[in-house]
């Protein structure tokens, strides 16, 4: 997942919603954290959400000159972080 653009949430399904301009990407969000002032989503291809074997992706939501943007997290303390505070659920 590396694409860019503009995202939302829809709420009732569940599902982060990327559009790059051309496509549109679905992700259904197993988990929502926050952490230390920071909001996370793990989240799996929607056409794969019920694939046990899927693998996830982890994603944190940055304010990035007034909007919010998806990044992913280079850090390995934050993300074992994450994946701590995740598999304590």
């Amino acid at each position: 997942m590396n694409k860019e653009g503009t995202f939302w949430i829809n709420e009732k399904e569940g599902q982060l919603i990327i559009n790059d301009g051309e496509n549109e990407e679905k992700y259904v969000i197993e988990e929502e954290l926050n952490l230390d002032s920071q909001r996370y989503f793990i989240m799996v291809p929607a056409e794969n959400a019920d694939d046990e074997e899927q693998e996830a992706f982890v994603m944190k939501l940055i304010g990035n000159e007034g909007e919010e943007v998806l990044a992913h997290i280079d850090n390995d303390e934050e993300f074992a972080k994450v994946r701590q505070a995740y598999l304590e659920l």
